[in-house]
């Protein structure tokens, strides 16, 4: 909003006329609507329908209103009716700075950016309430204590912002703040304004003298029931205590110690004792367990619904699959590795096998189709270079034709969206919750046609909360879930681990490694790790320690739907792409055969090229070739124990002190 538009301590003003400010709000992405003068109503014909209206369409003299929801980006007025609701949000939603009202109703209106508000939501006391002439101000919404306006229909679709006149007083309405609306999730506003609205009413309530203490006590309990923290409690129900005019406000910070009582399963007030002392119908508990989400409890599904007659009427459809017997189709997973170990670059092998329907590391894709990549960490042009890496090492090994590179053009899509706030949960109040994120991934997914795979690149940058908290955990997978069933595709979630959690070696990798809480794992349907050859292990496998550091072995350490999978080894190649390769523990001794065997070929060759230059070498001399890195290949005590056993053997003749290899080798 401009802020031209603006007189001093942020309010609109004055001078500002209403087609300047819709062309304003026209800037910022927000549907206008040209409204009568002195009225809340738009001309007949306009606005309650789908059609848009250019600012020029707004009389400068006139009212203009702006629609919420998905027409406006996903803005939502939080309309507060109750002046206890205005007095309290700060407290409750602080998140919600951006405001406006009139001279009778200052802040009365807070906007937020929330895509998934996708209706209107009221909290309004029972008619049962109507009678009370606590209720009865004469200021109108006697019930109704605040309302969330998000997407919705008819008058509720739009609201009146300023410069206009408001129609019941005639008062300007003005800005408050000029703080841009702030983004937040769907839960956390429904949440809040729940908490909002309960506050409202026992402010309105709140008791005489002689049972204050006792309701401020059970105002807490219900808040703490409803898994809010007890320093954000006490804060609230303080200030409830102030707005009703309680002299003793501070005294009613109750919760530390309502809180210890339910952790020690001692008798604590709540909602029940609340609604007693606020003196209110019975009615209103259950509107207050609504409010707060903690409604009572019913039945989650009928008899009928639970009945198995269904499952046994005939066979069921075979399983489907991602990667042939061994990754199901439509599942949450996780592929944890170390950093620097190659998940990344493999994930993007999987997503080309299955955007192509080329086999993976050897293993047949099930069902091929559309992939989507969100990739939180590498930027658009890293994912450029490992997708160019990959494609090309394809080419040249003869395994991507044409048709091929035009499915995986065709089929898929890659995200990134490095430095953009990607949580599927957040933490607020000691309680996890959805962002609602995982739906906006899902309605990105499926603008492709029947999706095979998502791609989470990395898990931390997705999960809010403690790593190695098991419920945080469980409620991010829970979120995952969410994404599987919108999607109908498997979410492989890529998991970074420590590299000595995962290192490998002949005896493989175990599910111990994969870091943070046991309920990632538990919770995920199936699991791949990826792991490092140690380097005390290479010389297992005839390999080199300093080569180690190219093979990785694959397992999968959770396979709930297969038999089990021997797993593969891996070769690191030119770029970091992998490729399946044998690579084989060998016991003691043909390990240190096949060793030995080497150094002889290279110390044969050495002598061979000698002799062929007239030249001749002693044992000695061969020091100057001995080394790892040098033409032997090994270091000296190596080299000579393999020379004496070559003279042993017959291999290498001594002559006059000189080496020469023995005719027929």
């Amino acid at each position: 909003m401009s802020k031209a538009n603006y007189a001093n301590n942020g309010h609109k003003s004055k001078s500002s006329d209403s087609r300047s400010c819709a062309h304003d709000y026209a800037a910022r992405g927000w549907a206008i609507l040209p409204i009568p003068a002195g009225s809340k109503t738009p001309a007949k014909g306009t606005g309650l329908d789908d059609a848009t209206y250019s600012p020029e369409d707004v009389s400068p003299e006139g009212n203009v209103g702006v629609r919420v929801g998905a027409d406006s980006n996903g803005l939502v007025d939080l309309d507060l009716d109750w002046p206890e609701a205005r007095a309290l949000a700060p407290l409750v939603l602080p998140e919600a700075r951006c405001a406006f009202g009139r001279k009778s109703a200052p802040k009365s209106h807070r906007l937020v950016i929330c895509p998934e508000a996708e209706e209107q939501k009221l909290f309004s006391l029972p008619a049962q309430c109507k009678s009370d002439t606590r209720f009865s101000t004469g200021e109108g919404h006697d019930l109704c204590t605040l309302e969330i306006r998000g997407a919705a229909s008819g008058a509720n679709r739009y609201t009146v912002f300023p410069p206009s006149t408001h129609e019941g007083t005639g008062e300007r309405i003005e800005w408050a703040t000029d703080d841009e609306p702030k983004g937040i999730g769907y839960e956390y506003l429904r949440s809040r304004a729940g908490v909002l609205a309960f506050l409202s009413v026992a402010a309105r309530c709140w008791p005489g003298e002689g049972s204050r203490d006792e309701c401020a006590m059970a105002v807490c309990g219900a808040l703490l029931r409803a898994g809010h923290g007890a320093d954000d409690v006490d804060e609230w129900v303080v200030a409830v205590a102030r707005q009703a005019g309680d002299d003793e406000a501070d005294d009613r910070a109750k919760a530390r110690a309502t809180a210890k009582k339910l952790e020690t399963d001692r008798a604590a007030t709540g909602l029940p004792k609340a609604v007693e002392l606020l003196d209110l119908p019975d009615t209103c508990l259950k509107t207050f367990r609504q409010w707060l989400g903690a409604d009572d409890a019913q039945p989650l599904a009928t008899l009928e619904q639970m009945d198995i007659g269904w499952m046994l009427e005939s066979e069921p459809p075979a399983r489907r699959w991602l990667l042939q017997d061994l990754l199901p189709l439509n599942v949450v997973g996780l592929l944890a590795a170390g950093g620097g170990t190659g998940k990344s670059m493999l994930t993007i092998q999987l997503a080309v096998a299955v955007a192509t329907g080329r086999p993976f590391l050897g293993i047949p894709v099930g069902e091929p189709g559309p992939v989507l990549m969100v990739a939180a960490e590498d930027d658009a042009e890293e994912m450029r270079r490992r997708l160019w890496r990959v494609v090309t090492q394809l080419r040249e090994d003869g395994d991507l034709t044409p048709e091929d590179e035009r499915e995986a053009r065709h089929n898929l899509k890659v995200l990134p969206r490095v430095a953009e706030n990607n949580r599927l949960t957040y933490v607020a109040d000691g309680a996890v919750r959805g962002t609602g994120r995982a739906q906006a991934i899902a309605v990105t997914v499926n603008q492709l046609s029947e999706p095979k795979l998502v791609v989470l690149d990395p898990v931390s940058r997705f999960r809010g909360g403690e790593e190695n908290n098991n419920e945080h955990a469980t409620r991010f997978i829970e979120e995952a879930e969410k994404l599987r069933e919108a999607t109908g595709a498997t979410v492989l979630m890529v998991h970074h681990v420590s590299k000595a959690g995962l290192a490998a070696g002949a005896e493989g990798i175990a599910a111990e490694g994969v870091r943070g809480a046991s309920a990632l794992l538990d919770g995920a349907r199936w699991a791949m790790a990826m792991g490092t050859l140690r380097k005390d292990e290479a010389g297992k496998f005839g390999i080199d320690r300093d080569d180690a550091g190219k093979y990785v072995r694959l397992e999968a350490v959770k396979n709930n739907y297969a038999a089990p999978w021997p797993g593969l080894w891996l070769q690191r190649l030119s770029g970091g792409v992998m490729a399946a390769t044998d690579l084989r523990a060998k016991d003691a001794g043909e390990a240190k055969a096949e060793r030995h065997g080497q150094v002889l070929s290279n110390v044969l060759a050495l002598l061979e090229e000698k002799q062929g230059r007239g030249e001749k070498i002693t044992r000695t001399g061969l020091r100057a070739y001995a080394s790892k890195e040098g033409r032997l290949g090994a270091g000296d005590q190596l080299v000579r124990a393999v020379v004496q056993e070559a003279i042993d053997d017959g291999a290498i003749a001594l002559e006059e002190g000189f080496l020469v290899p023995a005719l027929g080798f």
